[in-house]
């Protein structure tokens, strides 16, 4: 199960498998860091400008790359 949670672009290309995700353990959206969002969009970290939306509005990456010059970013969560 760990290694489930904890690996990277899983949502990326397949929004099935957040939805999937979300049925099984509830809730509405899935927020994470660690997976830097310019090696989502395949842009350089500092042209980052906010968090990234993908997988059918389910997934929120909020890793703006701080250690490869993006930006630190803060999110607000509703």
């Amino acid at each position: 199960m760990f290694a489930n949670l904890t690996s990277r672009f899983d949502f990326k290309d397949d929004s099935d498998v957040a939805h999937m995700m979300l049925k099984q353990l509830g809730g509405e959206h899935i927020v994470h860091g660690h997976s830097i969002i310019g090696t989502l969009v395949d842009r350089p970290s500092e042209q980052t400008e906010g968090p990234y939306t993908y997988a059918d509005g389910r997934v929120l990456a909020i890793d703006g790359g701080r250690y490869d010059g993006g930006p630190l970013l803060l999110v607000e969560l509703h």
